[in-house]
């Protein structure tokens, strides 16, 4: 079975039986938590919106093959069958502009009071939806919307711009289903991070995210060490090795984590061992990337969609060059560099020395959320399961500025 990816090819990961039902019990675990947030019993009638990849599954001679969403949307239990929106006819389109104008179609029929799904397909689908049908606010349609169960990237730099389409406010809960294996649920709206799933046909190991454990690429150490749940400290960057039902052993998933209570085992998600910038020892991580973004959003008042960053070799002295989608796309380029490398200053200190030495101001190109779509597009990786990379290497960077290069005007 293949999976959503932020690399390029996809990954082929086998969904057992026991997989399906690790993965059911995990979400029922999200959804039993929601009990405590104050809802109305009907609301737990209201049909629920899952955003994900094609549901259209290919078949060989000895099984089928798909993105793990449309694969579990053909096995929902029954009591979640019959409120699953937009339906498998319309999750089948492959084309995601058609599908997204068929959600938009048939939403006012709908009354929907969950969303789940990654945050810029969610936003995009909002879009659609209000555009289409001529909404000022969602909750025109769907005023009994009231809980989105958002997952697979950081969701801070997509919460105001979801929150501004609503008519109010609804309840945002972080989830953490990997293509291995569903790993951490938010148990509560008031949870400030995410549990862990124990005994749920996983077992986790963690690997300290450091130098001690892994070198400049990523790649764990033969001699790092490898620590059990009980060992792991808080605020600490781990990285995850995972063993599950469905076959795989003390993988490594890719991701980091840091546990912000060990006793409750809550953890939020860092980035990834591959996706962080040093290219001259700035040791920026995906988590400092969102966290810079994030503060110079709010003080520019501006909203960034997605981004991409590379670390760029400039003669003597080294450089990050940053493409963003930003809205107002009029605002100046050397504005939100400014601001951007001030923030980065902040939340990290060998960024900031880096800065003083051999790493140049960031350079800044803001374009349209529609380039960063269509070039998923133009590679075959459209869909709801779908990430953008954050940081891209020198070969992949290259073929991403040809493409915007050829692709896009101002």
């Amino acid at each position: 079975y293949t999976s959503g990816t932020t690399g390029a090819p996809s990954k082929y990961i086998p969904i057992t039986n026991e997989m399906i039902r690790s993965i059911r019990l995990a979400g029922l675990k999200t959804y039993s938590g929601l009990t405590i947030s104050d809802l109305a019993p009907q609301q737990y009638s209201k049909k629920v919106l899952m955003l994900g990849g094609s549901s259209d599954l290919r078949k060989t001679e000895h099984y089928y093959y798909g993105d793990l969403s449309g694969i579990l949307v053909h096995k929902l239990p029954v009591w979640m069958a019959k409120r699953y929106k937009p339906g498998l006819e319309i999750a089948s389109i492959k084309d995601y502009h058609e599908k997204m104008l068929a959600i938009a179609r048939e939403a006012p029929k709908w009354d929907i009071g969950f969303i789940s799904g990654i945050p810029s397909w969610i936003h995009m689908m909002l879009e659609y939806i209000l555009e289409y049908n001529r909404l000022s606010n969602i909750h025109e349609i769907w005023p009994n919307l009231k809980v989105y169960a958002h997952g697979g990237t950081a969701f801070s730099p997509y919460k105001d711009s979801i929150q501004k389409v609503m008519g109010r406010p609804i309840i945002f809960l972080d989830t953490y289903l990997a293509s291995e294996g569903f790993i951490a649920y938010q148990s509560s709206q008031e949870a400030k991070g995410m549990t862990l799933n124990l005994n749920c046909g996983l077992y986790f190991e963690f690997i300290p995210f450091d130098s001690d454990n892994f070198d400049g690429t990523g790649q764990p150490l033969p001699t790092a060490r490898v620590i059990s749940i009980d060992e792991v400290e808080n605020h600490v960057d781990y990285a995850i090795l995972l063993t599950t039902c469905a076959g795989a052993w003390r993988y490594l998933i890719g991701d980091t984590v840091k546990f912000i209570d060990k006793d409750k085992v809550e953890l939020l998600v860092t980035g990834r061992t591959k996706h962080f910038l040093s290219i001259c020892g700035e040791h920026l991580s995906i988590d400092n990337m969102n966290q810079g973004l994030l503060a110079m959003q709010e003080s520019l008042k501006i909203d960034v969609k997605e981004f991409v960053v590379a670390g760029i070799k400039s003669g003597s002295r080294f450089s990050h060059r940053w493409y963003i989608s930003s809205e107002p796309m009029a605002y100046n380029p050397s504005i939100i560099s400014k601001e951007l490398d001030l923030q980065l200053k902040k939340v990290n200190d060998d960024y900031a020395s880096a800065r003083k030495a051999v790493l140049n101001p960031p350079s800044v190109t803001p374009l349209p959320p529609r380039v960063f779509y269509d070039y998923l597009q133009s590679k075959g990786k459209m869909g709801g399961q779908v990430k953008f990379p954050r940081v891209m290497t020198k070969d992949n960077f290259a073929d991403w500025e040809q493409y915007v290069k050829t692709h896009y005007s101002e």
